[in-house]
């Protein structure tokens, strides 16, 4: 029984490794990309889901056969197994259209605010 136990734990070790480390390119088959464009972005050294992530929309529709739509699911789906942050101008407009502003309806209050901040 210790014996699986230990083999366990070390398939359980070899994970963490993979997920630690680059994630190779051949996952992105699991999240729907297929496996020719996957093939063709080997061929143009494109190795990890970070070097996808990484490069730039220009960059990916010059593989052959990576059309704007491809790119654009390639670098969606890289986001989403390795969250950067990165916010494009776009999502961030459309979230700062949703701020919602509080005011006391007092001109008075609201110079005093403004200009204790600014000090």
């Amino acid at each position: 029984m210790e014996v699986l136990q230990e083999g366990d734990a070390f398939q359980q070790q070899q994970e963490e490794q993979e997920e630690s480390g680059p994630i190779r390119i051949e996952r992105l088959q699991d999240h729907g990309v297929n496996i020719k464009d996957i093939e063709k972005l080997q061929q143009a050294g494109l190795f990890t889901v970070e070097a996808v992530l990484y490069s730039t929309l220009k960059t990916l529709t010059q593989v052959k056969g990576i059309t704007d739509a491809k790119a654009n699911k390639l670098l969606e789906v890289a986001n989403k197994l390795i969250p950067t942050g990165f916010t494009t101008a776009t999502e961030f407009l459309k979230r700062r259209d949703e701020v919602i502003y509080i005011t006391t309806g007092s001109k008075e209050v609201f110079a005093h605010v403004v200009c204790s901040n600014l000090t």
